[in-house]
């Protein structure tokens, strides 16, 4: 979840949601009266639910413009598959451990365990970069001693326009901005017919 922006927030907010709306229902279910229901119910949907849609698609639209990125570095079909295959190679002991531990949190009833290896394997299978980027070890320069960034695999972007996971971030924060900007100049504009009226 730390490889996009946004994915912390949206998960704390989504489970502050959920635990309102638990609670809403327990309410529901010990019939206590219509208006605790209601009171409860519009401060779910004003609080926990409006952060929760607002962040998620904050993640969502960072998801998208680095899976898109990652789309465009691929040449074509066998660069692909070739990646995948090589992806699968790499990642082999991930998966092994982690399907490991899925087998036991099944068998312990642990579903949050199961889960997170669940989304680990996934990851470990879907989440691969051509084989050919700049990070590759078969495109590498054979003279050229990787940086310690470059070493643990924190590579810039590998083609113009490919934004970093902080790049993405201060982009959204920019647009969020300037969107903030524009809506208190309608509503000082707003306010100043307001007061003309008047």
């Amino acid at each position: 979840m730390q490889s996009y922006n946004y994915a912390t927030t949206c998960l704390d907010n989504f489970n502050l949601f959920m635990n309102v709306f638990h609670n809403w229902k327990l309410t529901a279910v010990r019939q206590k009266t219509v208006t605790d229901l209601w009171d409860l119910f519009f401060n779910t949907a004003g609080t926990d639910a409006n952060e929760t849609w607002y962040n998620c698609y904050l993640y969502y639209d960072d998801v998208k413009v680095t899976y898109s990125g990652k789309w465009a570095n691929f040449k074509d079909f066998g660069d692909i598959y070739l990646s995948f295959i090589f992806n699968m190679l790499q990642n082999s002991l991930n998966i092994k451990s982690q399907t490991e531990n899925m087998i036991s949190a099944y068998e312990l009833h642990n579903t949050e365990t199961f889960v997170q290896a669940l989304g680990s394997v996934l990851r470990s299978i879907l989440d691969f970069e051509s084989y050919t980027t700049l990070n590759s070890a078969l495109v590498a320069d054979e003279n050229k001693t990787p940086t310690p960034e470059e070493f643990r695999g924190f590579t810039p972007a590998t083609k113009p326009g490919v934004l970093t996971k902080w790049e993405r971030l201060q982009r959204t924060e920019a647009e969020l901005a300037e969107a903030q900007q524009r809506l208190d100049e309608i509503a000082e504009r707003r306010r100043i017919a307001q007061a003309e009226a008047e």
